[in-house]
Parts: structure tokens; C-alpha cells; sequence
């Protein structure tokens, strides 16, 4: 009894350490795409990042947050609304976002694993775009649904594959980097 405690704790602290590498990963593609687009939605993203992946608030978004609450406080802006964006923007369809929400980082992982493939045969975006047709006619979505979600996750993927294969580069196939960071999201 004691024995699997011990095993299922070990398996708990692994997990949540992954988990943060992901949180971590995720906090840095939105600290770029707030100094690149100045949008405020994105805070509260990244706040709840933090939040459920326990990691600490970086000094980045402590900035950004109490430079928008000042905003608010001193008037600048008329609502958390007008501050923060919408939680769903006017017009946007729940379906569309509960989508996104549940079959983009699946999107990402199959164009990824045909990508790596092909990769002898891979010469020109136009090869892209037929994988970005088989994945779209796999999972039953248009073919720019699955090309704006493959974009979106990149984002967020290609920093882990990419420290995964410097520091592996010699030991992992690319096959075996993607499945590495697949599993840390999919934990």
C-alpha cells in the first residue's frame, strides 16, 4: 500500500513538471503575441497559465496586468470588457471555440507526424497544403480550419521540439522529439 503511494506521488510530480513545461512554453508564445499585437486578452490567458500550471507570474505579465488595471482605474477604458476583450467576442460561435479548444493540438501532431514522413519527399509549401488536405479530410474540418490551428499550435510546439533537439539532436529521430513533447500534452 505504501509502495504504490509512493509510485502514484512519483507519477503526480511527474505529470505536474510536464505540465509546466507546457504552461512555461505557453507563456512565452503569449508574451510574444502581446508585445506584437498589444492585446490585452491575452493577460488573462497567461494569468490563468500561471495559475493552473503553478507556475509564477513572470515579470512581463505582473507589468502588463498592473499597466492595464491602471488604465482602467484611471479611467481610460470603460469596462473589464473594453480592457480585456470579450471572453467570447461578439459574433463568435461557442462551436467554433470548443472546437479549437478540443482538435487543434491534434491538428498540429498529425500534420506534424505526416510532415516528419514525408520529410525526404517535402520540398514546397504546396506539399504543406496537401497535408494540410489529408489531415482536414481525416478529422472532418476545411482545410483552413486545420492550416490556422497547425499556425496557431507552432507557436507554442516548435520551442519545445526545438530545445528537445538540440539537446537530443544526436540521440532522437524527430519522430521520437515529436512523441516526446505529443506525451507531455497529452499527460
Amino acid at each position: 500500500m505504501i509502495e504504490e503511494q509512493k509510485i502514484l506521488d512519483e507519477r503526480i510530480a511527474h505529470l505536474k513538471a510536464e505540465h509546466k513545461k507546457i504552461g512555461v512554453a505557453r507563456l512565452a508564445h503569449l508574451e510574444s503575441e502581446h508585445k506584437a499585437r498589444g492585446d490585452h486578452g491575452l493577460i488573462l490567458e497567461a494569468v490563468f497559465t500561471c495559475f493552473f500550471g503553478r507556475i509564477p507570474i513572470p515579470k512581463w505579465l505582473s507589468g502588463a496586468f498592473m499597466d492595464a488595471f491602471l488604465r482602467f482605474q484611471g479611467g481610460e477604458v470603460g469596462s473589464w470588457d473594453d480592457l480585456f476583450d470579450k471572453p467570447i467576442p461578439k459574433g463568435a460561435k461557442r462551436k467554433a471555440i470548443r472546437d479549437r479548444d478540443r482538435f487543434s493540438h491534434r491538428a498540429y501532431f498529425l500534420c506534424r507526424e505526416k510532415i516528419i514522413a514525408e520529410a525526404s519527399s517535402f520540398s514546397s509549401s504546396s506539399a504543406l497544403n496537401c497535408i494540410f488536405e489529408e489531415v482536414a479530410e481525416e478529422m472532418g474540418f476545411g482545410t483552413t480550419k486545420i492550416k490556422e490551428w497547425y499556425y496557431e499550435n507552432k507557436g507554442i510546439y516548435s520551442d519545445m521540439e526545438a530545445e528537445l533537439r538540440k539537446k537530443y539532436d544526436q540521440v532522437f529521430s524527430e519522430e521520437i522529439i515529436l512523441e516526446v513533447v505529443k506525451r507531455q500534452f497529452y499527460k
